[in-house]
């Protein structure tokens, strides 16, 4: 400390080389703890230091390590980012980066063996990962750690000299940018600098540390705009599979982060995020979200038939679903798609496994009843033997309403003229239970439409005297006349007033069902089978009156 001033005095000096051990000399005193108070009091020392950064740290790499380092271990402490803003150390290391990058641009285009090769890898290649263990820098013995936060201070190895240097110089720009960026009014001015791009030209990069600090920038910077436009997709795509597990995790990240904007999902799709992040998976569990996101598109869903055995596998030996929502979330989106619910609905056996699992889960259920709809006939005809499980998790007074209404619409789907539902209607209390369903405020909207539309799925010829007995023709009249006022029901009174209208059909088989339905209308007397009557003599005259359901009424 009794050598401060002669060393910022030699700050001032016309030779690079005292400059340079001058800063080397600062560092040593800012790496002990004890001396910051007295060493932040000054006030001309940083000053001086980010000035002979901006004017000299072109011509020498070593005087850009020495200040720089010092800049980032202050940056590692959120109470002197104000200093330092104030200073412009930001906009200084990131001139500083763009030197850096200038020159690795430059060693590039010379190629020497040893040198650019080496330093940064060919665009669309992956070098092989040096992982943190394996680094060692230049500059680790200038800075030992002065707190958690932040990077940690084992920079990038060199391979030859001047390439190490160059390295460590780029880790520590990155690291004090990434440390200021926690301030909200700095990621602003860094985007507008086109720190993006910059950083995009990092991935890949054969260091780790390097290669995590861009990573973790950009994910504060939170322009996914900016990022998605720089074309990094496919370089972070690579990097969910590279070697080293905190690069890895990174950017898978990022990738969930960029998931959000339909532009990066088309992007990832295209760089074939697919297969690499389910790949992925066993060291990543979140890439589930991410693969959650790139199922949302139609577009998307077919390029999943590949990866589902494994979503298959991971539902079947999942143990609780609420640790796993986005596996749920994704084999819900994927079973909209035809062609993968035939495959995952291919077997009695798979159905009945899926069935299990899916019992007491409302999400999981929500994948039964897409099964049932997008499945097909075949995969309907599966169904068939466990209909009466899902009649018994209809009707249990233990299930929640979300479950309710999911299995009310898978039994709503399936389409089975062979199935006995005559003798499912007459062994069970499926009829009184719709009834108690039907009544108005009984039971939610929801379970009520569902509790309508299952009504007209189990009714045929065979199970129409179990519907009867049960006075849901009755119930249904009542809530058409309560419900007037919700489209829902007005739809069904129009289907009501256009099966009127078919009374007089050719077709036979038109005829017989219409006149059916008017029958269980007008047989419930009172208010609507005058209605019934009126509407239709004033639509046709007196003549309408001739048609025998209504002579017989």
């Amino acid at each position: 400390m009794e050598s401060l001033e002669r060393h910022i005095e030699d700050l001032y000096s016309e030779e690079l080389a005292v400059k340079t051990t001058a800063t080397a000399q600062i560092g040593g005193l800012f790496r002990r703890v004890q001396h910051l108070p007295v060493l932040l009091q000054h006030p001309s020392l940083l000053s001086v230091l980010e000035r002979c950064l901006r004017e000299d740290g072109r011509w020498s790499l070593d005087l850009s390590i020495h200040i720089l380092s010092t800049f980032f271990a202050l940056s590692q402490f959120s109470q002197f980012h104000a200093k330092l803003l104030e200073l412009r150390v930001g906009a200084t290391a990131m001139d500083t980066l763009e030197l850096a990058m200038r020159r690795v641009h430059h060693r590039e285009s010379v190629s020497r063996p040893g040198t650019a090769a080496a330093l940064r890898p060919a665009t669309g290649s992956r070098p092989p990962t040096r992982t943190a263990a394996d680094q060692r820098s230049s500059i680790t013995s200038l800075w030992p750690p002065l707190s958690s936060r932040g990077p940690p201070l084992s920079p990038a190895p060199f391979s030859g000299a001047d390439d190490g240097r160059l390295e460590s110089l780029i880790w520590l720009a990155l690291g004090a940018l990434t440390n200021l960026a926690e301030a909200a009014e700095v990621a602003p001015k860094m985007l507008a600098r086109g720190v993006v791009p910059l950083l995009a030209r990092l991935l890949p990069w054969p260091s780790a540390h390097v290669e995590q600090l861009a990573i973790t920038l950009l994910l504060q910077l939170s322009a996914p705009g900016d990022i998605i436009d720089t074309g990094i997709v496919p370089r972070l795509v690579q990097s969910v599979s590279c070697a080293d597990q905190q690069t890895a995790e990174l950017a898978m990240r990022l990738l969930h982060n960029l998931s959000f904007h339909e532009k990066g999902r088309k992007a990832m799709v295209s760089a074939g995020a697919i297969p690499k992040v389910t790949k992925a998976l066993q060291r990543q569990p979140g890439g589930w979200a991410v693969l959650y996101h790139l199922s949302m598109e139609d577009a998307h869903k077919p390029l999943f038939m590949a990866q589902l055995p494994l979503v298959y596998q991971h539902f079947i030996h999942t143990e609780d679903f609420r640790s796993a929502p986005e596996l749920l979330a994704l084999a819900v989106n994927l079973t909209h798609d035809r062609r993968i619910a035939e495959e995952l609905g291919r077997s009695k056996d798979r159905v009945g496994k899926l069935m299990a699992k899916a019992r007491g889960d409302p999400l999981a259920f929500k994948i039964m009843r897409n099964l049932s709809q997008h499945g097909g006939p075949a995969v309907q005809a599966l169904f068939g033997p466990f209909i009466p499980d899902i009649i018994t998790t209809v009707m249990d007074p233990t299930s929640e309403t979300e479950l309710i209404v999911e299995a009310m619409g898978t039994l709503v789907n399936l389409s089975l003229p062979q199935y006995d539902w005559q003798s499912t209607m007459a062994n069970s209390a499926l009829p009184t239970w719709l009834a108690s369903k039907l009544v108005v405020g009984q039971a939610d909207d929801d379970i009520i439409l569902e509790a309508i539309m299952l009504t007209a799925t189990v009714c045929n010829k065979d199970s129409a005297p179990n519907t009867a007995d049960a006075g849901l023709g009755q119930l249904l009249i009542s809530l058409l006349a309560d419900r007037k006022d919700d489209d829902e029901f007005v739809l069904q009174i129009i289907g009501l007033y256009y099966i009127l209208d078919l009374l007089e059909d050719p077709n036979p088989a038109v005829e017989h069902a219409a006149r059916v339905a008017v029958n269980v209308v007008l047989a419930s007397g009172g208010h609507w089978a005058e209605q019934v009557t009126m509407l239709h003599t004033q639509a046709n005259g007196s003549g309408w009156q001739d048609v025998p359901v209504f002579q017989q009424a």
